[in-house]
């Protein structure tokens, strides 16, 4: 499923639909993924998403858009950064 929500520059926003899926804008980088945990870098800080069976469906940087499927539990915000670089962008050089 596509989500066409605009995104702009800075725009920042999570919009959880049914704890089964997840649209979050203003992704800079995705330092953490697995089915249960994904820490996410955002240009409000640092965002850890908890569940089970998650998976990510997509992921584009240029656009800072994060669209994940799976059971969510919680969702916070923390002020810290990641000290290395995202596994994404290793990858993706």
């Amino acid at each position: 499923m596509k989500e066409n929500m605009p995104v702009s520059g800075n725009a920042h926003f999570v919009k959880i639909d049914a704890r089964a899926h997840a649209v979050i804008s203003g992704v800079e980088d995705v330092e953490l993924f697995s089915s249960g945990k994904i820490f996410a870098l955002t240009n409000q800080g640092a965002i850890t998403i908890t569940g089970e069976g998650m998976q990510v469906e997509t992921l584009n940087i240029s656009d800072g858009q994060l669209i994940i499927n799976g059971r969510i539990d919680a969702v916070s915000y923390d002020e810290r950064t990641p000290k290395t670089k995202g596994v994404l962008s290793r990858l993706f050089r």
